[in-house]
């Protein structure tokens, strides 16, 4: 096995630490890939909550009644764009800690945006106190129209955060002919290229070491507004979908701690100042020892058994194995360690074990119910039609009054569907269908 090479700043650095994690470190005891229940969301393992993440948890997991589940993903996030391009594994090809997900969840109680926000005031506190090769603050863009809004990445080493409310919209504008290049981007930047050249109606620009973590929302009703095409391709499953319900409701939501939030900011300091330490020694891809492969290699025979056959879940589970690698680089650097370690990556499994049953969850029998079907079918017409009166429906797909009733119902509750009624030519009223998203 090589020496890790560890300079006396990080060393100094990584003491106090190490002495932490030795008495908070909890031993792995999920087994990946069980058979679990579909009647509700998985929940998020004890794994999640060691070390910094469960620091996190605690503290804006009592503020407000958004899942635990959404905390630890907005966080790993934000531990994504604080350590950007300075660290990477090397798995295949270059892995960055950058993450693309969505909060899939009910509207409103969800607390998606919420939860958001905790993370952007940790943002903030923490480049607020700059220090060293800090860098500056990540640019948060509240969504995206078209390529255009992803000029913030111009320049070089640009860090930017895309929060799309709606993750829906964005699949809306994918497929819209004036932004079609806007998806092949959002899946170019997913693998954080040396260089990007994004054209505009003006002139390209370049982009230098672009970083980018897309972090978005949908109601539970995603998989209605979604057909097999949207999800089979190679965007969605760039997407981290994970679910959680709703803790019980709290009146008066209290602030987070003044002092562990102050202790939280000098922990991630210290984070930061390690990578930018590793980084200008020429010590930023962290290290794999034999131990660790040989543990993902066990892990990876099981996994590839569930992503060989031709099933929709097999195809939205293909990344989670690039996932795992991201999740070892964000724990080894937490713990300021320049090598993934078996400790990193038994942790890392069984994160992307939660991972892959939340998504399959999310998307369990998508495109296997009859109604379901239907409802897909009701929408994809629309989709090629724009706004259409019933009569339009009953000759375009067949359909009698009866089924389109049935059918359109819970589109309508759900908000995907509109109805208008518009006089007709004989001056009776005509019940019109517009898609919304």
């Amino acid at each position: 096995m090589s020496e890790e090479v560890v300079t006396p700043a990080v060393q100094s650095m990584r003491d106090e630490v190490v002495a932490r994690a030795s008495s908070e470190r909890l031993h792995v005891q999920s087994e990946p890939g069980e058979a679990f229940d579909y009647d509700g969301p998985p929940a998020l393992p004890r794994e999640a909550r060691e070390g910094i993440f469960g620091d996190y948890l605690s503290l804006m997991g009592p503020t407000t009644e958004a899942a635990d589940s959404y905390h630890f993903v907005v966080f790993s996030v934000l531990l994504g764009v604080i350590l950007r391009k300075r660290l990477y594994v090397y798995h295949a090809r270059e892995v960055y800690p950058n993450i693309y997900c969505v909060l899939v969840g009910p509207t409103g109680i969800g607390r998606k945006d919420t939860t958001q926000s905790r993370g952007w005031k940790v943002l903030n506190a923490l480049f607020a106190q700059g220090g060293g090769s800090a860098g500056s603050m990540p640019e948060i863009i509240p969504g995206v129209g078209s390529t255009e809004g992803l000029l913030a990445l111009d320049g070089a080493g640009k860090t930017v955060i895309l929060a799309e409310s709606e993750f829906l919209s964005l699949m809306n504008k994918a497929k819209q002919d004036s932004v079609s290049t806007l998806v092949p981007k959002l899946t170019s930047l997913w693998d954080c290229p040396p260089m990007e050249t994004l054209k505009t109606k003006h002139n390209p620009v370049t982009c230098i070491d672009p970083f980018l973590s897309i972090i978005s929302g949908t109601a539970a009703w995603l998989k209605k507004a979604l057909i097999e095409r949207d999800v089979g391709g190679g965007f969605a499953n760039r997407f981290l979908f994970v679910c959680g319900q709703p803790k019980p409701p709290i009146g008066f939501p209290p602030k987070p701690d003044t002092k562990r939030f102050s202790e939280l900011i000098t922990r991630l300091n210290t984070i930061r100042s390690c990578a930018d330490e590793l980084h200008r020694q020429g010590h930023g891809e962290l290290t794999v020892p034999p131990a660790t492969k040989r543990i993902f290699e066990s892990y990876y025979e099981r996994y590839y058994v569930r992503c060989s056959n031709e099933t929709l879940g097999a195809n939205l589970i293909a990344r989670i194995q690039t996932y795992l690698w991201k999740f070892c680089l964000l724990f080894a650097a937490c713990d300021l360690s320049a090598e993934i370690r078996p400790e990193h990556i038994d942790r890392a499994i069984i994160i992307a074990d939660f991972l892959e049953r939340s998504m399959l969850y999310v998307f369990h029998g998508f495109g296997g119910d009859p109604i379901q079907a239907d409802e897909a079918e009701l929408l994809r017409y629309l989709r090629g039609k724009g706004q259409v009166s019933n009569r339009d429906v009953y000759s375009g797909l067949h359909w009698s009054a009866a089924k389109l009733g049935a059918v359109a119902k819970p589109l309508v509750a759900a908000n995907l569907v509109k109805l208008e009624n518009k006089k007709g030519l004989n001056g009776r009223a005509v019940q019109y269908l517009k898609v919304l998203f």
